[in-house]
Order: structure tokens, then C-alpha cells, then sequence
């Protein structure tokens, strides 16, 4: 009874094999078959057709083939989950964290620090000796400046046309002890002026014998010298200074102070 079942089963087996065979060159004979007895005549693109259409065949039937593709019927689909609900989840994962304890005591970030410069000093920034030291004095406004104590046209210094000049006043003093050279020039420093908190404008750079950032000298012990610091603004701003703020830049150093504030001017 067994050898007749499995005889039987691979009957069956050879048929199916023959199967796919026999549907080939059915469609191959349908294809070359028409009203009378003549084969049509096939372009590439049909003959490339009817190929490939008998190939699927022989795999559809052909037991040893394995499609790639799934049918996507026989799986259910999963439920999308809506853009906020992910990010609902995220936000609740990261809040949950670590949880305080009596053995861990919780830290709250501290607000950043705003540095204005690593200098602390105007003297500090020009390496000055001790005992000597800056002054801001004041500022003036003008079209033209000449330094006190020059008569000579020749040194004045003239604003451009719509511009006015916005003088910053200072007084080095040497209370040393000792006799002192001094060189503001041979620091090189970069030298910004800073109105109304908006306006920021670099000092000029000028001849004149009391020019801040060109100053070299030498200052006799217990004497100072009245310097400046020279900046060209728009007449309507250099009119209306409501504050006023310096920064001294040069190879990483950095010296940056206010000057003046609002109860200054009002």
C-alpha cells in the first residue's frame, strides 16, 4: 500500500514538472498562430515580450522557485504613530532622566558670564609701570580740532563733510617716583569707540603730538600729559550721545570698559 502512494506521489511530481513545459510552448504556438497558415512576422520588442512572458510562466509553475516579492496581504499593517506622538515620547524619556536622591543632590546650571576682555585696566593693557595710571576726563564735539597749546593751523584736524569730531580726553599721571619713558605707540593697538550702544566707530590715527595711540614719550615723576583719542561720527549721532564705551584689542588682549552711561549726559 505505501510503495503504491509513493509512486503515485511522484507521478504527480513528473506531471507537475511537464507542466510549465507544455504552457511554454502553448503560448509560443498561439503566438506564432494566426487567421491562416502564415507565422506574422515580430520587431525585437514583441519577440523580448513573448519571452519574458513565458519565463514568468515556467516560474510561476516551477516549485523550486521562490519569488521575491510578499504579499503584503498576509501581514497586518501597523498603525503609523503621528510626528507628535514620537516627539511626546522623546520630551517624556529625556524628562524622566535620573531621579534625585538623598545621595544626589541636584545642580542647577549657572548663567554664563559676560567678559568684557581678559585686561582689567587701561594701564594693565599698556604693560604701564606701577604708580602710573589713565584718566578719562570728558569728551568734546567739533568740526575742527586743534590740541591746547598748538597755534598753528597746520596741526589742526578737520571732519569730513556731514561728519563732526567726537574727542575723548585723558590724563596719564606718573606717581612712580621715577622718571618714565612711555610707548602707547609700540603696543599697536586696535582702538574702538562705541556710541549709543549701536554706533562703533575705530580712533584715528593722526600726527598730532597728544594722539593717544601714537603717544611716545617721557613723563618726569609727579607730572602727567593730556592725551586724546579722536573718533569721526555722523553730526546728528556725534549731537546726541547718550553713552559711550572703549575696547583696546591687540594679540589676544583685551581691555573693553564704558566711558560715559546716560546720567553722565542727562
Amino acid at each position: 500500500m505505501r510503495n503504491e502512494q509513493k509512486a503515485e506521489r511522484e507521478n504527480r511530481q513528473r506531471a507537475g514538472r511537464r507542466l510549465p513545459l507544455g504552457i511554454a510552448v502553448l503560448v509560443l504556438a498561439l503566438s506564432f498562430t494566426g487567421c491562416g497558415n502564415s507565422i506574422p512576422l515580430m520587431d525585437k520588442v514583441q519577440e523580448q515580450a513573448v519571452s519574458e512572458y513565458a519565463a514568468l510562466l515556467l516560474l510561476k509553475y516551477d516549485a523550486n522557485s521562490r519569488s521575491r516579492l510578499v504579499d503584503l496581504a498576509l501581514y497586518p499593517e501597523e498603525p503609523e504613530t503621528p510626528p507628535e506622538a514620537e516627539q511626546e515620547a522623546e520630551t517624556g524619556t529625556e524628562e524622566q532622566g535620573m531621579e534625585p536622591t538623598a545621595d544626589t543632590p541636584v545642580t542647577e546650571a549657572a548663567p554664563e558670564e559676560v567678559i568684557a576682555g581678559n585686561i582689567a585696566s587701561m594701564e594693565a593693557f599698556y604693560q604701564l609701570p606701577e604708580g602710573m595710571s589713565f584718566a578719562f576726563l570728558g569728551t568734546q564735539t567739533c568740526q575742527s580740532y586743534l590740541p591746547e597749546g598748538e597755534t598753528s593751523d597746520y596741526f589742526a584736524l578737520d571732519a569730513d563733510a556731514g561728519k563732526s569730531l567726537l574727542i575723548l580726553e585723558y590724563r596719564l599721571s606718573n606717581q612712580s617716583g621715577a622718571e618714565q619713558t612711555v610707548d602707547l605707540l609700540g603696543r599697536g593697538a586696535v582702538i574702538r569707540v562705541t556710541v549709543n550702544g549701536e554706533h562703533t566707530e575705530f580712533a584715528q590715527t593722526t600726527m598730532l603730538m597728544n594722539d593717544l595711540s601714537t603717544y611716545k614719550g617721557t613723563i618726569p615723576s609727579g607730572e602727567s600729559v593730556d592725551l586724546a583719542l579722536i573718533v569721526e561720527l555722523d553730526q546728528e549721532t556725534a549731537e546726541n550721545v547718550t553713552s559711550l564705551s572703549i575696547s583696546l584689542k591687540k594679540d589676544g588682549d583685551e581691555y573693553a570698559a564704558p566711558l560715559l552711561d546716560e546720567a553722565f549726559f542727562n
